[in-house]
């Protein structure tokens, strides 16, 4: 009968080396599934970000104005309780709306550029894009 290699490093004491397993292009393969993921779970934060900035907008307008009117009589609190849920809806229907056609990240972007600084000028970007169906560009 064979004796087992005492040197085997397959004891309780070593851990088990994925690495070894799948091999190099494995790794490669499982670190780079699970850098996408880790940036689909920051972009699911980063645009619930943007989701409720637009939301804001509509809904704390509507709320300071529903508080005001109570404010001014106590008996006016059904028309600050209409006026305060309009504001809610307004602000998921204009956050939804902005998230399906422009896309949260691609609105606030264009919000934040300065063409005017990079030698553009956005209203030769809107001409273009009416004339020719895309934006052209020139350096």
């Amino acid at each position: 009968m064979a004796q087992p290699n005492r040197n085997a490093t397959y004891g309780p004491e070593h851990h088990f080396d994925y690495r070894i397993f799948i091999g190099k292009i494995g790794v490669a393969l499982v670190e780079g599934i699970l850098f996408s993921l880790q940036m689909k779970v920051f972009m699911f934060f980063i645009n619930g970000i943007f989701w409720l900035w637009v939301f804001i907008v509509p809904a704390g307008i509507l709320a300071f104005v529903a508080y005001w009117l109570y404010l001014k009589s106590a008996g006016n609190i059904a028309y600050s309780i209409i006026i305060g849920v309009t504001g809610i809806v307004l602000g998921v229907v204009l956050a939804e709306y902005v998230r399906k056609r422009y896309g949260l990240d691609n609105f606030f972007g264009r919000l934040r550029a300065t063409p005017d600084i990079d030698g553009r000028n956005i209203l030769d970007d809107r001409l273009n894009t009416k004339n020719n169906g895309e934006a052209k560009t020139e350096k």
